[in-house]
């Protein structure tokens, strides 16, 4: 699996350490139910809108902040001032293929396979972790973004606690996915 870092808030005035910090901000979420429930259970004010769209709106004080991964500071490090390490979402990036496909395959062409996709799962994070060192570099040292690393991560966990209970009624085979997910980590 692929992984590019979790996402965390960032914002123009405002350090975020517990959910209580979010309350009365206006931060851009994706144009996903899941993400808006999540940004509704913190206390802040779920505003959708493009990725394009977060530089000028932080600019024009339409919203107050972002969620995105560190690397969202590469176009947005001029307009931030806080990026707080509550890593709230964490979207794995996945190397699939249909099992229609997989099973025409022999042994030997899945071996290869299987072992070409771990050579990148490890290069993709030396990449990854190299690209996030750079650009927290320019966002601290050019742009002066500060880094909120004591924050309440339990607060967090507690304050989306309703979405998993939603999840479990509403959808209990997604629901016993991200049990295992948790389990794993």
């Amino acid at each position: 699996m692929l992984d590019s870092g979790a996402r965390s808030f960032y914002t123009k005035a405002t350090a975020i350490r517990t959910p209580a910090d979010l309350k009365g901000l206006k931060i851009r979420t994706m144009d996903s139910q899941m993400a808006i429930d999540m940004m509704n259970c913190l206390g802040g004010s779920a505003t959708v809108m493009g990725y394009s769209d977060i530089y000028t709106g932080m600019q024009q004080g339409v919203i107050d902040g972002a969620e995105n991964n560190v690397t969202a500071l590469r176009d947005h490090g001029d307009v931030t001032k806080y990026y707080c390490f509550d890593e709230h979402t964490r979207i794995p990036d996945m190397v699939i293929i249909a099992s229609s496909v997989w099973n025409k395959f022999s042994d030997e062409q899945k071996s290869i396979v299987a072992e070409c996709a771990a050579t990148a799962t490890e290069e993709y994070k030396d990449a990854w972790k190299k690209f996030e060192d750079e650009v927290l570099d320019k966002a601290v040292n050019q742009n002066g973004v500060e880094l909120v690393k004591d924050v309440d991560i339990a607060a967090f966990q507690a304050a989306v606690q309703p979405i998993y209970d939603n999840l479990k009624t509403s959808n209990p085979t997604t629901y016993a996915v991200v049990e295992e997910i948790r389990a794993m980590a």
